[in-house]
């Protein structure tokens, strides 16, 4: 018996179909890495960049640059190191000034801050010998700091100090050897519900941020 002739409804009902089955076929072909048709318009989303802690890093396989770096810091990882973005920033290099000092360094540094809240990473421009080193960890324990043991640490030697004050934990401060480069980075908070752990572990994802601006590529 022929077939009738379409009706209306049942056009529809084919037109739908067809709908259906061309965007399942560009689903699929986005799934199995195809081409998509040129009149369909993709749109890309780029990845929220996760943190990583100290703990999880070798950097015994690090090679870092001596050199300008401030540029190469993540922007997501100043804001999650300040909490929100930074309204201002200071960069400094061999020859210049030292921020709120008025001696002169040997170090590329960059600081980036929002009111009281501040980020900052250096690396000395100059090699390192891990006996100099040495003395470094020694020499940085300053008024009012005291050694963080069992921290995470930034190459060899390395030192966590954290600096208190009436409001609680004020500026923790990773310093290390990695290479020949001798590293700071520091993260402090204004911020009396802060506590040791949660900075240690802050400071640590700063100082990765830091490591893979100065990271030779």
């Amino acid at each position: 018996m022929p077939g009738s002739p379409p009706t209306k409804r049942r056009l529809a009902a084919l037109a739908l179909a067809s709908v259906v089955v061309t965007g399942t076929t560009i689903l699929l072909g986005h799934q199995l890495g195809l081409d998509a048709p040129a009149d369909v318009t993709t749109t890309s989303t780029r990845p929220v960049e996760e943190p990583t802690q100290l703990a999880d890093v070798d950097t015994s396989t690090f090679t870092l640059n001596r050199d300008a770096f401030c540029d190469r810091v993540s922007t997501e990882a100043i804001s999650r190191a300040l909490g929100q973005a930074a309204t201002e920033m200071t960069t400094w290099a061999p020859g210049e000034p030292l921020p709120e000092s008025q001696q002169v360094g040997n170090e590329f540094g960059c600081a980036w801050s929002v009111g009281p809240v501040g980020a900052r990473a250096w690396v000395f421009a100059p090699p390192i010998t891990p006996s100099r080193a040495g003395d470094f960890t020694d020499e940085a324990i300053g008024q009012g700091c005291s050694r963080v043991s069992r921290a995470p640490a930034l190459g060899s030697p390395s030192l966590t100090q954290q600096c208190s004050t009436e409001a609680g934990p004020g500026t923790t401060s990773v310093y290390g050897l990695v290479g020949d480069a001798w590293v700071g980075c520091e993260v402090s908070r204004a911020n009396k519900t802060s506590n040791k752990t949660g900075q240690v572990e802050r400071v640590g994802e700063w100082c990765v941020a830091a490591l893979e601006a100065l990271r030779v590529t």
